[in-house]
């Protein structure tokens, strides 16, 4: 009864695991790596081709382009420069019209003063007479003071007035044009 059911199972030997069993596995490594890589770079490159293929992209604008881009910034630079320097001329006339219009305030306050401070223009005679320009003087200090004080008022009311036509109603700082802390009294 012996057909080989118990006979010892075969073991390879120590030469067979040797070198050769070494060279065929760091082979088998080599093909397996290299196969890999070219797995990897075929897959990635598929992947992008895909992904450039399936997203629009927009060209590169010629040099052309480019040019004529810059030609038009430096007309709109050009309109800017013209808009300011406009303004700055419109500016300088205002300021001359402001620049008048005190002058000329100047010389009505001067007029109605007499261009003498404490000196009360005299009155015209009914006629017109013809006597020339004679000072008068106050009676006492306290009528020189008050004369003072009303045209320094009359000042302040044509100044409120020239204010109120430059600035915005919005910024009147009261109701009827004074300002809040009026003149002594």
């Amino acid at each position: 009864m012996q057909d080989g059911a118990n006979d010892p199972p075969a073991v390879p030997s120590r030469a067979e695991t040797g070198p050769a069993a070494r060279w065929r596995a760091a082979t088998l490594l080599g093909i397996g790596g290299g196969v890999g890589l070219a797995l990897g770079v075929a897959v990635t490159t598929g992947v992008s081709a895909t992904y450039q293929f399936l997203t629009p992209t927009l060209p590169l604008p010629s040099a052309r382009d480019s040019v004529q881009v810059l030609y038009e910034l430096n007309e709109l630079r050009h309109q800017v420069n013209q808009l300011n320097q406009e303004k700055k001329l419109k500016g300088r006339e205002n300021d001359e019209a402001i620049s008048r219009a005190l002058s000329a305030l100047a010389s009505t306050v001067r007029a109605r003063s007499g261009g003498a401070p404490g000196v009360v223009p005299p009155a015209e005679k009914p006629g017109g007479g013809g006597g020339g320009p004679t000072v008068r003087k106050a009676p006492d200090a306290f009528a020189e003071l008050d004369a003072e004080i009303k045209s320094l008022e009359d000042t302040q009311a044509i100044l409120n007035t020239i204010l109120d036509l430059f600035l915005p109603k919005a910024k009147e700082p009261a109701k009827d044009g004074q300002r809040a802390t009026g003149p002594p009294k």
